[in-house]
């Protein structure tokens, strides 16, 4: 259990393809999970609706266990490391921007963006030597 909390919370060290895929598994299921029970209505409604405030602090409190095993593999690639800090100011300026169309029914032009988001909520980020 102390592995897997190293695993999706520690900035530091080396991790190899394996285990990346095993932490992108894990933050996946969760995520989908943590979107079912905080904002159920995003898989069911034929517009996405906006989302809610616990759902909101659900992506946030996910963004450490993905920037921990993109910085790790990174490392274990060789590799900037820096280039793994930038994923998480990305996922928050695309979920932001989602919210706001999502938000403003009015702005079809921001549909496409809402739903780029929420394919990216999904699609993991490839990291290959």
């Amino acid at each position: 259990m102390a592995l897997l909390i190293n695993l999706l919370t520690s900035l530091r060290g080396r991790i190899n393809r394996a285990k990346w895929w095993l932490g992108l598994a894990i933050i996946g299921i969760t995520n989908v999970l943590g979107g079912l029970l905080l904002n159920p209505d995003f898989f069911t409604a034929e517009e996405l609706p906006p989302p809610s405030g616990p759902d909101t602090i659900w992506q946030i409190a996910l963004l450490l266990p993905m920037t921990a095993i993109t910085v790790k593999r990174f490392n274990d690639t060789d590799r900037p490391a820096w280039l793994g800090y930038l994923f998480a100011p990305l996922g928050v300026v695309l979920y932001l921007r989602a919210a706001r169309a999502a938000m403003d029914r009015d702005r079809r032009t921001d549909a496409a963006v809402v739903r780029a988001a929420a394919a990216l909520r999904l699609l993991p980020v490839r990291v290959h030597r």
